[in-house]
């Protein structure tokens, strides 16, 4: 079954997720969420893309006691495969062998094509982007 596409928001959510090896609670996520991205969400507003996620398939909650803690049903190499696949269609139409000769190509000419699919959106001014200009290599968002 196709994933219904997730928002900007609804990415970030994830990726803190995906980078995580436990369950969260939502409390858990809204906090690693604003230190991550620069964020001021409420809980109501982490509320909201988790149920969000849910609904799209990309989370699952399970109760312990009074908290819930979310889990993740995609595999982030599996949403980034499905993020790649919409790329070629939608710039190759569909055409696999025409991405991969522009790769190919930028190969060639020395150039390595790195796709970002999480913090594509961030600006200059995000805390990520910050981090990685003052750290460099040592940065904790170096390959995020």
């Amino acid at each position: 079954m196709e994933k219904k596409r997730i928002s900007e928001c609804e990415e970030q959510v994830m990726s803190i997720v995906w980078k995580c090896d436990e369950a969260l609670t939502m409390q858990d996520l809204m906090e690693k969420v604003n230190q991550t991205f620069g964020h001021q969400w409420k809980p109501q507003t982490v509320s909201t893309f988790l149920s969000r996620l849910r609904q799209k398939g990309y989370l699952r909650m399970e109760r312990k006691g009074r908290l819930a803690f979310y889990y993740s049903e995609v595999s982030v190499e599996q949403y980034r495969k499905d993020r790649l696949q919409d790329v070629v269609s939608m710039l190759y139409g569909g055409n696999v062998d025409a991405a991969k000769k522009d790769l190919e190509e930028l190969k060639d000419l020395g150039i390595d094509l790195k796709l970002d699919f999480i913090l594509n959106h961030a600006s200059a001014q995000s805390p990520q982007f910050q981090n990685l200009v003052k750290y460099g290599e040592k940065s904790e968002y170096k390959d995020f």
